[in-house]
């Protein structure tokens, strides 16, 4: 397997944790849009120790500036609080499901707009983490159409993430500079929206707190950095389909602490895109 595959696998898995996390801090009193404000700042510090020691430049032009402006606000930041607010209308299951539509426009876009081939193994391998996401659909939910319509858009911005970052050269620039941007402009447009919509509430508890911290590091210096690693080294259709990887380790992770039951049809859904992924890993040898 190669090293770009396995830096998305790894931002998966730890993507995949945090909703483990994220129930203790809305536990502790927070919500949805102050969780983003403080995963995006509260790592920041550190990682700009880190980029000091290591003497990389956070200067930046104005081609520079612009493309991680959209990367963030359009793409990351926009993504993260829909994907969010999603939660407070449909089931974190359904949300899921459909904010993966992803992967398809992903592929959709790079062979429509920038003529990538579309093979046989990247084929089966959509249909079938896109049928393995179908899965986790709760059947019994009453659907909400302002929920539904909330967690697409999700989908549709996280895409527009995904293929901007290996599209417009910006995953060229050191993943740590990137990373520092990418958290800090994304929750700058967080906190904006917060404060617009009176939506901002510090008053945690101290393990919430603790856990935000947490989330907040693995976030910035760990998932981020690596999938833009990813990114760079896969492309995006390839890292759209890996990166299905992380509602597996959700439904793991949430079985194991939470005493959350696995569905019959989970379990196939896991299979299905573990499939998907053997599929991209093969393909190489097609």
């Amino acid at each position: 397997m190669s090293i770009g595959k396995i830096y998305l696998l790894i931002s998966a898995f730890v993507y995949g944790i945090m909703p483990l996390f994220a129930r203790g801090v809305y536990a502790g009193g927070s919500n949805a849009v102050t969780l983003i404000v403080l995963r995006s700042f509260l790592a920041l510090p550190l990682l700009y120790a880190i980029i000091h020691i290591k003497k990389i430049s956070l200067k930046l032009n104005k081609n520079d500036l612009l493309k991680i402006l959209a990367l963030s606000v359009p793409g990351n930041g926009a993504a993260m609080l829909s994907l969010y607010m999603s939660y407070k209308y449909i089931s974190v299951g359904t949300a899921t499901v459909i904010h993966y539509i992803y992967p398809i426009i992903v592929f959709a876009a790079c062979v429509i707009f920038f003529g990538e081939r579309l093979t046989a193994a990247k084929i089966v391998s959509l249909v079938l983490v896109s049928v393995g996401i179908l899965m986790f659909m709760d059947s019994s939910e009453e659907p909400d159409m302002y929920g539904i319509v909330t967690a697409f858009m999700s989908g549709v911005f996280y895409a527009f993430y995904v293929i901007f970052m290996d599209k417009s050269g910006i995953d060229n620039m050191n993943y740590l500079k990137l990373t520092f941007y990418v958290s800090l402009f994304s929750g700058i447009s967080v906190l904006i929206f917060s404060l617009f919509t009176h939506t901002l509430d510090v008053t945690i508890t101290a393990q919430g707190w603790i856990l935000s911290v947490i989330i907040s590091f693995l976030s910035t210096l760990a998932a981020i950095p690596l999938f833009q690693l990813g990114v760079k080294k896969e492309g995006a259709s390839s890292a759209a389909v890996i990166s299905t990887f992380e509602p597996i380790t959700s439904i793991v992770t949430g079985a194991v602490f939470l005493n959350e039951k696995i569905t019959v049809t989970g379990v196939i859904g896991c299979v299905m895109i573990f499939f998907g992924i053997a599929v991209i890993e093969m393909k190489k040898n097609e």
